[in-house]
C-alpha cells in the first residue's frame, strides 16, 4: 500500500516537473521573441513623452518672456500723467501674473523632465534599468 501511494506521488512529482521545464522553455521562447520589441516600444514611449514634455516646458518658459515683454513694453509707453492710471496699470497685472505662472510651471516642468529625456536619448540602458527597477 505505502510503496503505491510512494509510487504514485513520484510519477505526480515527475510529471510536474517535466511540465514546470516545457513551461520554462515556453517562458524563454516567449522572452526571447518579445522583449527586444518591448524595450524598443519602452524607449520610443519615453523618448516621445519625455521631449514633448520638455518642449511643453520651453513654451512655457517663452510665454513668460512674452509676458514680460509685453509688462515692459505697457510700463514703457504708459502716459503717468493720465488721469485712468489705476485702469491701465489694472490692465497690465493679469500680464504679470500670467508671466510668473508661465515661469514658475515652465521652469518645473522643463527641470523635472529633463534629465530623464537626456538619459532616455543618451542613456538608454540606464533608463530602462530605473524604469523597470521602478515597476517592483
Amino acid at each position: 500500500m505505502k510503496s503505491e501511494t510512494l509510487d504514485e506521488l513520484d510519477k505526480a512529482g515527475v510529471e510536474a516537473i517535466e511540465q514546470a521545464k516545457v513551461w520554462a522553455t515556453d517562458v524563454v521562447e516567449f522572452m526571447k521573441e518579445q522583449v527586444p520589441e518591448l524595450i524598443e516600444e519602452v524607449l520610443l514611449m519615453a523618448r516621445i513623452q519625455h521631449t514633448l514634455w520638455v518642449v511643453f516646458g520651453l513654451v512655457l518658459l517663452a510665454s513668460c518672456v512674452a509676458c514680460v515683454w509685453k509688462v515692459r513694453t505697457r510700463i514703457a509707453t504708459f502716459d503717468w500723467t493720465s488721469s485712468s492710471l489705476d485702469w491701465d496699470m489694472c490692465r497690465t497685472m493679469p500680464y504679470g501674473v500670467a508671466a510668473v505662472a508661465c515661469g514658475v510651471a515652465g521652469l518645473a516642468n522643463t527641470l523635472g523632465n529633463i534629465n530623464i529625456c537626456l538619459k532616455v536619448w543618451f542613456a538608454p540602458r540606464v533608463y530602462l534599468l530605473e524604469y523597470f527597477s521602478d515597476l517592483y
